[in-house]
């Protein structure tokens, strides 16, 4: 499998220096709220076994390169959490990740649409942690991570107008 196809061939920016407990708390949710990585890692590895067992080989193929792709969004928050000294917990603002997060759907329109939705709920939740930080390295990373997922919806889109 080609992960390039997921992921931008861009090079991830490091992080560096300090961010304030607000910022910190803000990269936690995108790793372990209801809508962060974690949650796409799932969401899309439980997607990609449904249609694999369907022998829906071109929506399988499609969310499983992605979700590698959101493991690596996964990693590098993770880091960037222990660069800035905290702790990379699977957990948001109020608990847990848990499975109850996930969208248990089986229809491929329904999926997809859902699919868009989130990453662009992900989308909005960065670019928050963009207006709100001040350190420019993590606006980087970000933005980087941002750009992904603006190819994730491209390609959610793209099977949408397939079916």
């Amino acid at each position: 499998m080609d992960v390039c196809k997921y992921c931008l061939s861009l090079p991830y920016p490091s992080v560096d220096g300090k961010v304030d407990n607000r910022t910190l708390a803000q990269i936690m949710q995108s790793i372990g709220g209801k809508d962060g990585e974690m949650t796409a890692c799932t969401q899309y590895i439980f997607e990609y076994v449904v249609f694999d067992g369907r022998k829906q080989d071109k929506f399988a193929g499609e969310l499983k390169g992605i979700a590698i792709c959101e493991m690596k969004h996964y990693e590098l928050l993770s880091g960037a959490v222990l660069s800035f000294g905290g702790e990379p917990l699977v957990s948001g603002a109020y608990s847990f990740w848990n499975g109850s997060y996930l969208n248990y759907c089986y229809d491929a329109k329904s999926l997809l649409q859902n699919n868009i939705y989130a990453e662009q709920i992900a989308i909005k939740d960065y670019e928050k942690i963009i207006q709100t930080t001040d350190n420019d390295s993590l606006k980087r990373l970000i933005g980087r991570i941002i750009m992904d997922e603006q190819l994730h919806i491209t390609i959610f889109e793209k099977l949408l107008k397939s079916i």
